[in-house]
């Protein structure tokens, strides 16, 4: 079974819940990119960024991306990750604790199952891999056994 979810729509659900504009992109079939516009006060103006999301792999209920695109990386994943445990920004509001998970260097784990609404969702369906389309994040599920 495939389910789809279009960059469009993710793009909303994200202004909705955190009031950040993202743009997604298609780079390749695990590849997709991510935009936003950053303050930057040192310079006056806000900057462009784009990171690029790479599905390694998934086991189980948890997917890891290695996150690239541009120097320097690591430390705005290190923001990211504070704004996502509620420490700077409030991105956090809606995400449960231990979600986002910052492996090593500029990997992190998604743990899909810490979500109670997909944790439902994951005990009817496995989740065979993730990737992307030239406008979708596409999920392969099967039932689970």
């Amino acid at each position: 079974m495939i389910l789809q979810l279009a960059f469009n729509e993710l793009q909303e659900i994200i202004q909705s819940k955190t009031n950040k504009d993202l743009k997604f992109g298609f780079v390749s079939d695990n590849t997709c990119s991510v935009g936003t516009s950053m303050p930057m006060p040192l310079i006056g103006r806000p900057i462009a960024v784009t990171l690029n999301l790479t599905v390694e792999r998934v086991e189980g209920t948890d997917v890891f991306l290695n996150i690239g695109g541009m120097p320097g990386i690591e430390m705005v994943l290190g923001t990211a990750m504070s704004m996502l445990n509620g420490n700077v920004g409030g991105l956090s509001k809606g995400i449960p604790a231990g979600f986002v998970e910052k492996v090593q260097g500029s990997q992190i784990v998604i743990h899909l199952g810490k979500n109670e609404k997909l944790q439902h969702l994951l005990s009817k369906l496995t989740l065979q891999s993730i990737g992307f389309s030239q406008d979708s994040i596409v999920a392969n599920l099967s039932l689970a056994e």
